[in-house]
């Protein structure tokens, strides 16, 4: 009996060490997408490296103010980790010469409700402004886009969720956002944390590692159009700020995998996270990266005002700890 205590004792410490290794997708939801980012190079036929209303990286248009060059050596894939690299350097973007460089994906696959995942951890540091978000597909009309999560680097604890609608990004541009912020242990750039979207015809439901954080009751307001995936790290910019002499370059927002479910079960469904105290719909807040496209309604997102509605860390599932320990992920 003495002899087992030390293999107990590791295996609880294995399960609170695995709480955020992965979220277990929602019931009856089947994988449609996936990066585990187990190569050596970014996967260029899941991912182009400008935004799809660009036809290039030179064919880009600078926003919100922002101070980074988008480039297509900002990226470092390796131990299973596509790692996407802010620098202080010079590069040239947009026909501009910008005085910072970094990265953004966004996938060539693009899909119409589900549940859309991704582990990751992000950079600290004042001016830094990474994201993971879904943007509606080219050809679409009006606004369409859900931040699955938005971070400042000079406040790494504290998460932003926000969804965006409206006739175009200058005129009825309307949002519904909140924040959640880390009580305790470690923050988005000191551990991976897993980040969650659910998303349907009526409801938008933002989950951190496994746990409901947020949720919008439609239909207003819930995209009704084709998305893609995006995750970029922005610097500086109307919202962040411009770096400081604090803010350590290079810097990188690290991700682990990106994945997408479509429902496939009947009627009802199952939001696979814990439900939140409070999980009603939020003021007008967050302003996103958005799209100057004209397909997406013109202009772009910028800050609108903010109200946030942080809520209070809930325990996660001892299953969803158990799945985790399933899986080879760190």
């Amino acid at each position: 009996m003495a002899r087992a205590l030390p293999s107990l004792a590791a295996f609880i410490c294995t399960i609170s060490f695995s709480l955020t290794a992965s979220a277990a997708p929602p019931a009856d939801y089947q994988l449609t997408f996936s990066d585990e980012f187990d190569g050596s190079v970014l996967d260029t036929t899941k991912w182009i490296d400008h935004y799809k209303w660009a036809t290039s990286l030179a064919g880009s248009t600078v926003i919100n103010e922002e101070l980074e060059a988008y480039v297509d050596n900002a990226f470092q894939e390796q131990d299973s980790i596509l790692s996407i690299v802010g620098k202080k350097q010079q590069g040239s973007y947009a026909g501009q010469t910008m005085n910072y460089t970094s990265g953004i994906i966004c996938s060539s696959f693009h899909q119409k409700y589900g549940y859309f995942e991704a582990r990751l951890k992000v950079p600290a540091g004042k001016g830094y402004w990474p994201a993971f978000w879904l943007l509606g597909e080219n050809g679409t009309t009006g606004v369409n886009e859900i931040d699955i999560h938005e971070i400042l680097g000079d406040n790494p604890a504290k998460a932003y969720m926000t969804v965006h609608w409206g006739p175009s990004y200058s005129t009825g541009h309307q949002s519904d956002s909140t924040s959640f912020t880390i009580a305790s242990g470690p923050d988005f750039s000191q551990d991976y944390h897993v980040f969650g979207l659910q998303w349907d015809a009526n409801t938008v439901i933002w989950s951190i590692d496994g746990t409901e954080r947020f949720r919008h009751t439609g239909p207003t307001g819930v995209p009704q159009v084709e998305m893609y995936i995006i995750a970029n790290l922005a610097i500086g910019g109307t919202w962040p700020g411009a770096p400081d002499s604090t803010t350590v370059f290079p810097g990188s927002c690290d991700l682990d995998y990106i994945r997408a479910y479509q429902y496939v079960g009947g009627a009802g469904v199952d939001s696979g996270v814990t439900p939140a105290t409070d999980s009603g719909a939020g003021a007008d807040g967050v302003g996103g990266q958005g799209s100057p496209s004209t397909s997406n309604g013109g202009g772009c997102g910028c800050e609108l005002g903010r109200t946030t509605r942080d809520r209070a860390p809930f325990t996660a599932l001892a299953l969803v700890a158990l799945l985790a320990l399933t899986r080879r992920r760190r």
